[in-house]
């Protein structure tokens, strides 16, 4: 079977273009495309530039600086010394208290409370 030359012609026009219409960037414009990019390009290997080089200074700071050297640390004892905890007499408090002037006041309900004089602390007249 063979194609009829005049209906694959009408079906190419109908395809492709006439040389007439617009079809794509003129040249001018490529050109002004392609320079656009170079210049965006340019100006990222210089923003990649700067960085790269405030990374090294900062770096070279910051290595000069010494590191914090930490307080030294006491030693904790292994085991807390025992508590001794005993019950002394009226007597035996007054003695511990090695004649410091003191009282000992006895209230109705059986309760009792040390009373502790400050010399310092008096009022003198």
């Amino acid at each position: 079977m063979k194609s009829d030359p005049e209906k694959l012609r009408e079906l190419l026009d109908e395809i492709l273009p006439s040389s007439s219409e617009h079809c794509g960037p003129s040249r001018g414009e490529v050109l002004s495309m392609l320079r656009h990019q170079r210049q965006v390009r340019r100006h990222l290997r210089a923003g990649a530039a700067l960085l790269a080089m405030i990374g090294v200074i900062a770096g070279a700071l910051l290595s000069k600086r010494e590191p914090p050297v930490a307080p030294p640390m006491a030693e904790a004892p292994l085991t807390p010394a025992p508590l001794v905890i005993r019950s002394v007499n009226d007597e035996e408090l007054f003695a511990l208290l090695q004649g410091a002037p003191s009282a000992l006041l006895k209230l109705p309900n059986g309760d009792s409370r040390l009373l502790i004089i400050d010399e310092q602390s008096t009022v003198s007249r």
